[in-house]
């Protein structure tokens, strides 16, 4: 099993939030998973190697759909309406939990930051975040501060997309008060994401 080598708990960055210990986060998510019917054994997650920049533990439960993790969302906060057949489209991710429960870490900062076309680079075990991964992010942010992930640039979710290549991203719209949700092709690689190690 790997371990987390480097946790820095230090807020480094005005765009970056305080992270609290590995452990504090699996409780975290565990307690909100609980809440919502969905368990897993956390001592069967593999967590990947932690860095001084990937440092929000994020895990995704076996077999948790999008539209549980939709269902769940809306009982928080008001979700655009383009998310509602999310979960019946065919997307494609880098990632699933079909096959058992797993771990991702990536940045702790309320906007992503990180640009696509670094990650098509080829950096070893970095990856784009999936749509099911940052509506995680999402859930377990607003309940540890009552804030909202992504209120100045959309997180473009290239972890995720339709088998024609249409990738979704997310953000927080103040100005509609709810979490919006918008599909595009992916032809720009400059677009902001949130990378993932895992």
């Amino acid at each position: 099993m790997q371990t987390i080598v480097s946790i820095n708990t230090a807020v480094r960055k005005d765009k970056d939030i305080p992270t609290s210990s590995i452990s504090t986060q699996l409780i975290n998510l565990k307690q909100m998973f609980d809440q919502m019917g969905v368990t897993y054994n956390t001592s069967k997650i593999v967590l990947p190697d932690g860095t001084y920049s990937f440092e929000r533990l994020l895990i995704n439960p076996r077999m948790l759909s999008l539209n549980i993790m939709i269902e769940e969302l809306k009982l928080y906060f008001n979700v655009s309406e383009e998310i509602n057949d999310i979960g019946s489209s065919h997307i494609r991710e880098d990632r699933s939990s079909r096959d058992g429960s797993y771990a991702v870490l990536t940045r702790n900062r309320t906007d992503s930051g990180d640009q696509y076309g670094v990650y098509k680079n080829g950096m070893n075990n970095i990856s784009s975040i999936t749509l099911l991964e940052h509506m995680i992010y999402t859930l377990v942010y607003y309940r540890e501060t009552g804030f909202h992930l992504d209120t100045k640039t959309p997180t473009t979710c290239f972890g995720s997309c339709t088998p024609s290549g249409i990738v979704p991203s997310l953000f927080w719209n103040a100005d509609r008060n709810l979490l919006d949700i918008k599909w595009d092709f992916a032809i720009n690689y400059d677009l902001q994401t949130r990378l993932v190690t895992f």
